[in-house]
C-alpha cells in the first residue's frame, strides 16, 4: 500500500517545483506514448495536492486541473499497480461524478500511481475512455513501465533544480568574496595612505622638536596643520570602525527613546565649526516631530553626520545646506539639501553601489576615503529603509533617506 499521510505527500511533491510549470516535451511524450499503447482517446500525467489535480501533461483534454473531490486519482494513489475502473456508471464511487455525469463522460479509468523512491504516491498516469472497456496484461505492463520513467524524469528535474540552486548560492558567495576582497584592499589602502601620512607627518614633527631642529615658536605654528591632520585620521578611523559594525550580519540597530528636533540640533551644532571653516550655512528646518521616539540613534547620527560632513565638502562660501526631517505614514523622511556643486547623474548612480563607488576632492581639496556614504547605505537598509541622492551638476545635491517607525 502506498504512503497517503496528505502532509507528507505534498511536501514531497512540492520539493520537486512542478506544479503549475510550463509544458516540457518530454512528460508530454509519456502521455503521447500510454495514449498510443493504450488506445485511450485521453491520456494525463495527474500530480495532486490538497486542493486539485493538476495535469503536467495531457493528451485529449483542454482543461489544466480539477477539483480534488472529483479526481479518480485520488483513489489510485491508495492502491498498489494499476487501478482501474471498467465502468464508472456502475461504480457507486464514481457514478455521480460530475466528469461523469458530464464532460469528459468518464466511463474508464486506468491510473497507474507515481510514486517517489520512497514509496510516496504524487499522482498517477492514467488513460481515460468514453466507453467502457479493460487493459490487456501488456498494456499494464506498458503503463507500469511508462509510469516508472515519468519519476525517473521528476527525480532528474528535482536535481536539475539542486543544481541550479547551488549554482546561484555559489554565484553569490562568490559575489560576496569579492566584495569582501575589494573592501580588504581599500581597508588596507586607506590604513597605507590616509591614516600613515598622518600620524607619519606628526611623528616626524615631534622628531624634529625633540632634537632641536625647530623651536617651539616654529613647532606652535605648525599645530593648526597638524591638528587639522589629527581629525582626519580621526575621522578615517571612526569611518572604518563604524563601516566594519555596519557590515556586521549579527548585529541589530540598538533603538532608543529620542526628541527628534533635539536630536538633530545637536548634530548641526557639532558640525557648525567644520561648515564655519568654509564659510558655509547650517540650517535646520522646524517641523513637528513627536517629542519621543525610538530609533537607532547612534546609526541616525552617524549616517546625518557623513551626509552633513559630505554636503559641508562640496560647498563654497556662502553655501547653505539645510537639515531636516518630514514624518510620513510609516516612516520618517530626512534630508539634506545644499546648494554647493552638485554632481552629474553618472557619479550619482555610483556613489552608493560598493563595487563602483568614486571618492571626490573637495572644493576646498579635501580627500575623502569613499566608504562614508556606503556606511550611510549599510546602517539605512539596516534599520529597514532606503537612501537616495539627487542632483545636476552645479545646481547643488540633495540626499534623503528613510527610516521605518
Amino acid at each position: 500500500m502506498n504512503k497517503i499521510n496528505d502532509a507528507e505527500r505534498i511536501e514531497a511533491l512540492n520539493a520537486y517545483h512542478i506544479l503549475d510549470s510550463e509544458e516540457e516535451s518530454q512528460f508530454n511524450e509519456m502521455a503521447e506514448l500510454a495514449s498510443l499503447i493504450c488506445e485511450a482517446p485521453i491520456s494525463l500525467i495527474s500530480l495532486l495536492d490538497d486542493k486539485r489535480q493538476w495535469f503536467k501533461a495531457k493528451v485529449g483534454l483542454g482543461i489544466k486541473e480539477t477539483p480534488i473531490e472529483l479526481s479518480f486519482c485520488r483513489h489510485a494513489i491508495m492502491q498498489e499497480g494499476v487501478f482501474i475502473v471498467e465502468d464508472a456508471i456502475k461504480d457507486e464511487r464514481f457514478h455521480a461524478n460530475e466528469l461523469v455525469l458530464g464532460g469528459p463522460f468518464i466511463r474508464f479509468y486506468a491510473g497507474m500511481p507515481l510514486q517517489t523512491p520512497q514509496g510516496v504516491g504524487l499522482g498517477t498516469l492514467c488513460v481515460i475512455d468514453s466507453k467502457p472497456r479493460q487493459l490487456s496484461d501488456s498494456q499494464k505492463w506498458a503503463l507500469k513501465i511508462l509510469s516508472n520513467q515519468v519519476v525517473k524524469l521528476l527525480e532528474l528535474r528535482k536535481a536539475m533544480f539542486v543544481v541550479e540552486k547551488t549554482n546561484h548560492e555559489l554565484l553569490n558567495k562568490q559575489q560576496e568574496l569579492e566584495k569582501l576582497i575589494k573592501f580588504k584592499n581599500k581597508v588596507f589602502s586607506i590604513i597605507s595612505h590616509d591614516l600613515r601620512g598622518p600620524i607619519g607627518s606628526i611623528s616626524q614633527v615631534l622628531g624634529l622638536l625633540n632634537n632641536g631642529m625647530i623651536t617651539s615658536d616654529e613647532f606652535v605654528e605648525v599645530v593648526p596643520r597638524l591638528a587639522n591632520q589629527t581629525n582626519e585620521a580621526r575621522d578615517v578611523l571612526n569611518n572604518l570602525l563604524s563601516w566594519a559594525n555596519s557590515n556586521k550580519p549579527e548585529t541589530e540597530p540598538l533603538k532608543k527613546a529620542i526628541n527628534l528636533n533635539e536630536g538633530l540640533e545637536e548634530i548641526r551644532k557639532s558640525l557648525e565649526e567644520s561648515a564655519l571653516r568654509k564659510e558655509v550655512v547650517l540650517l535646520l528646518d522646524t517641523a513637528e516631530l513627536p517629542n519621543s521616539i525610538r530609533i537607532d540613534k547612534e546609526g541616525l547620527t552617524i549616517v546625518l553626520r557623513n551626509l552633513i560632513k559630505n554636503s559641508i565638502k562640496f560647498c563654497r562660501k556662502g553655501d547653505e545646506i539645510r537639515i531636516g526631517c518630514e514624518p510620513k505614514e510609516g516612516e520618517l523622511l530626512f534630508y539634506i539639501k545644499d546648494t554647493g556643486v552638485g554632481f552629474d547623474e553618472t557619479i550619482g548612480l555610483k556613489l552608493f553601489d560598493e563595487m563602483q563607488h568614486v571618492t571626490t576632492y573637495g572644493t576646498a581639496n579635501e580627500k575623502g576615503t569613499g566608504i562614508g556614504l556606503l556606511i550611510c547605505k549599510n546602517i539605512v537598509e539596516k534599520n529597514g529603509g532606503k537612501i537616495w541622492a539627487e542632483s545636476k551638476a552645479g545646481q547643488g545635491a540633495n540626499f534623503y533617506f528613510t527610516i521605518p517607525v
